[in-house]
């Protein structure tokens, strides 16, 4: 009795698992094929050996463009006072900008504490030898891409893990000003509730959804304490995102507890991580009507490609920068290619 009681109850669960699915998901995506068979630039241009070129700046888009690229990726995030600026790094800008006057010394800070004036007034690129250039905001990156290129297709990072209906509005209003956009663009995102509130707000936008294996592995590896409080258990950030991690320091290699929590949270990541990859490539994508899935270049097998592209995806794979791969991958599937710098007029 007990057992039939049991699969009766799992049976209404599951039933209503379904019907919540159905009755909350996101409006089935519009077409993507124009984000198919395309050469992409990875935040413009990266790494180009004969010139030293900012990352996700005007002067990356046009090498990008001038050197034969299809489309271009750029990150963006909002700045304190809600306006969308591309910049990649969440927590501070020392890898690529330096602060002058006022906020010299100041580089650990993130675009989310600055308000827009600040970052155009105090901040330049590392990389820029003028010393002019300065980070641009999402609409002027826009209105230069489509200057030098009507046709371009432009791959729209969001790096924003809060704020996120603000996010999504600013987006809207940006697609409703430049309705090109909506067959030339794709919004991508690691973070699946954004590009969820993005397409329930405007479902003509096509969204992009992110994802790699062991990516929560990533950010136990890549979080650390912002200052020593001694060996054990803490707490830290990365990002938006918190996560405990039991840092296996000089004085805590002799702890056995710290050990047993340290291996416990590493193989609960390692079962979380699978379970989320899953997730990605079935009942995630399907939910928020994702219709392009972008993968880092380690998934990248034609046969890999095809399985995703016969389920309906459209498929991008970031970042190819091997010219054998590139190759493989175009000679026998249509994907959305994103590299640093293997254009059609580089030579590397």
């Amino acid at each position: 009795m007990c057992l039939i009681t049991l699969a009766l109850l799992g049976c209404v669960v599951a039933l209503v698992l379904v019907a919540l699915f159905y009755l909350f998901r996101a409006p089935k995506s519009p077409d993507a094929s124009f984000f198919n068979d395309i050469l992409i630039g990875h935040r413009g241009c990266r790494y180009i050996k004969t010139k030293s070129i900012p990352e996700n700046s005007l002067s990356a888009v046009r090498y990008s463009i001038e050197h034969g690229s299809d489309g271009v990726e750029l990150d963006c995030q909002l700045t304190k006072d809600g306006e969308i600026v591309v910049f990649h790094d969440t927590l501070a800008m020392q890898r690529v900008c330096y602060g002058i006057d006022k906020m010299e010394g100041k580089n650990s800070i993130g675009i989310g504490q600055l308000t827009l004036e600040e970052v155009k007034k105090y901040y330049r690129y590392i990389d820029d030898e003028s010393g002019k250039e300065q980070i641009p905001t999402l609409e002027e990156y826009i209105n230069f891409v489509f200057s030098l290129d009507p046709k371009q297709v432009i791959m729209i990072e969001v790096k924003q893990y809060s704020r996120l209906a603000l996010m999504a509005k600013k987006l809207d209003e940006l697609y409703k000003k430049y309705p090109s956009l909506y067959r030339q663009s794709t919004v991508a995102s690691f973070n699946p509730i954004l590009l969820y509130v993005m397409r329930k707000l405007n479902p003509k936008v096509v969204t992009n959804l992110l994802f790699k294996r062991g990516l929560l592995g990533d950010w136990m590896k890549h979080s650390r304490p912002t200052e020593s409080k001694g060996p054990g258990l803490k707490r830290v950030y990365s990002g938006d995102f918190p996560t405990v991690l039991c840092e296996l320091s000089e004085g805590s290699n002799k702890n056995l507890k710290d050990k047993i929590i340290y291996s416990s949270l590493e193989a609960l990541t390692k079962i979380l991580d699978k379970m989320w990859y899953y997730a990605n490539i079935t009942v995630i994508p399907a939910f928020i009507g994702s219709a392009v899935l972008g993968f880092d270049a380690s998934l990248a097998t034609v046969d890999y490609l095809k399985s995703l592209q016969k389920r309906g995806y459209v498929t991008n794979v970031w970042v190819v920068n091997t010219p054998e791969l590139k190759k493989t991958l175009l000679d026998n599937v249509k994907l959305a290619l994103t590299t640093d710098f293997l254009f059609p007029k580089e030579e590397h």
